[in-house]
């Protein structure tokens, strides 16, 4: 008994030994200065300066380079009113970028009569959309996010003076003697 008593010391021993044996405090700064820069690392606030910064890798192809896209704006353009048939620069009509849509109301009553923005097709109408590209300086890729909004004005438009129109027939048929 007094044999396995001792066998179990030295046993302890030996892994107490074993444990202490593996502990190298020069790796355990390592650790600790690593877990510092991690940490350092993850607290900066990201400075993106172009879609190949974002972290999931960006938008682009790496190592290709993008083609700089230099575009020139009109400075006039010009329409033919075919409500009065004046010329007007569809430019020089009053316009912010952050309002959009109220330039585009604006060249919608230029371009078209009400007649003709009635017969278009609401799934194919072709709007002068140079005028508005032109008038902000916005890139191909700006123009096509702003589109889908400017689109929906310019259905919105339409459907107003549809409404408007059928209102004012009804009126006429409900009430013939006060129109005539």
């Amino acid at each position: 008994m007094a044999e396995l008593h001792e066998a179990q010391k030295l046993l302890g021993k030996a892994m107490n030994t074993d444990i202490e044996s593996d502990y190298n405090p020069e790796q355990e700064n390592k650790m600790k200065t690593k877990t510092t820069t991690i940490v350092k690392q993850q607290s900066k606030k990201p400075t993106i300066t172009s879609l190949s910064d974002i972290p999931f890798g960006g938008l682009e192809e790496p190592n290709v380079e993008q083609p700089v896209e230099e575009k020139t704006f009109e400075t006039i353009m010009m329409c033919k009113n075919p409500n009065d048939g004046n010329d007007v620069d569809l430019l020089s009509i009053p316009g912010v970028k952050q309002k959009m849509n109220l330039y585009v109301t604006s060249l919608i009553d230029i371009i078209f009569t009400r007649e003709e923005l009635l017969q278009l097709d609401a799934t194919k109408i072709k709007f002068n959309d140079e005028a508005v590209r032109n008038k902000f300086r916005l890139s191909d890729d700006i123009f096509q996010i702003e589109w889908c909004n400017l689109h929906e004005i310019f259905l919105n438009k339409r459907r107003n003076i549809k409404k408007g129109l059928k209102k004012q027939q009804t009126t006429v048929q409900t009430n013939p003697s006060t129109h005539t």
